[in-house]
């Protein structure tokens, strides 16, 4: 009596449920804290524990939220209703909210609003964090609408900031990252990198934009090794430039064409692999550039971790 048969994996017994319990309004006297009753849900019967948790007693006819410790495993589901006996009478039922619950403190708002928002609908696990659907949903709108006007207001940006959003949102970090990834499986948000932006949405350049942009790119591969730091360009579009892949900034204003950052740091590695260490002049001498375009290389490298210095030299990590 009690036993259940299902597909692997998709029950599993419990012996602490959350409830939502009424007691029979024909009771003579209150359901007290700490009863000891008999539960029967589906075909199951078992001894229980009464842990009343928003009141100290449950006088007849009235509702509250309740903990039952079983003496028994029982493979209940959320949603299962039951009823509570003493040996001769049924003083009590409801439904369970919670067929898989942890310990509670009593009179703790909380668990008590945690257990309301569970009795809501349809509810949705965010992180550790229940939610029901129409409060997701709503979460789910704020977050477009905030990448949505970030981008509107940097239409040369892919994205706002993962982190940046999290803090709009006011979110901690569990359940943040469960809803980005729902919200990504979703396509309702995109994951670019270190942004989210949105689904289909690109940058829009202007034909003046895309004609500096041109200008820009050409300057830096005439003089390869050497670019000029003078050009003026729009900081959001060097952003641009840069999260795209068409150029490389190192600090110091100084910024490589592609090809040839990957042809500087190619040779570099190549000279320490086969002498153990380089210098600055040795770089300067190597691309035929300044000072100036030899020291930032190098820092740009140590900061990415490849090199480090090592008195006048540096060395591969």
């Amino acid at each position: 009596r009690g036993q259940v048969l299902a597909l692997p994996g998709t029950l599993t017994p419990s012996v602490c449920v959350d409830v939502r319990l009424r007691a029979l309004a024909s009771l003579r006297k209150p359901l007290r804290h700490d009863s000891e009753l008999t539960l029967h849900t589906g075909a199951a019967e078992v001894p229980a524990r009464l842990l009343l948790l928003d009141k100290r007693e449950l006088p007849p006819g009235e509702v509250g939220w309740a903990q039952l410790r079983l003496g028994e495993p029982v493979a209940g589901v959320t949603g299962d209703c039951f009823v509570l006996r003493t040996p001769n009478d049924t003083v009590g039922g409801g439904e369970i909210v919670d067929a898989h619950a942890g310990r509670h403190k009593r009179f703790h708002a909380p668990t008590i609003q945690q257990l309301e928002a569970l009795s809501e609908g349809r509810v949705i696990d965010v992180g550790g964090a229940p939610m029901t659907a129409d409060a997701f949903a709503a979460l789910t709108e704020r977050a477009r609408a905030a990448v949505t006007a970030y981008m509107d207001e940097h239409p040369l940006r892919r994205g706002l900031a993962i982190n940046e959003l999290e803090r709009r949102l006011g979110m901690d970090k569990q359940p943040f990252a469960a809803a980005l990834e729902r919200w990504c499986g979703e396509d309702v948000l995109i994951r670019r990198g270190p942004l989210a932006g949105i689904p289909d949405r690109t940058a829009r350049l202007t034909a003046q934009q895309q004609r500096a942009i041109e200008d820009f790119i050409a300057a830096l591969r005439a003089k390869p090794f050497s670019p000029p730091t003078d050009l003026v360009i729009d900081g959001e579009l060097l952003d641009y430039l840069g999260e795209q892949g068409l150029v490389v900034p190192i600090g110091s204003g100084v910024v490589f064409a592609p090809e040839a950052f990957s042809e500087m740091v190619g040779r570099v590695v190549d000279h320490l692999n086969l002498n153990g260490s380089i210098t600055l002049a040795q770089v300067r001498d190597m691309f035929g550039t300044t000072r100036k375009y030899a020291q930032a290389l190098l820092e740009h490298l140590d900061g990415k971790k490849m090199t480090r210095r090592v008195g006048d030299e540096r060395v591969l990590r």
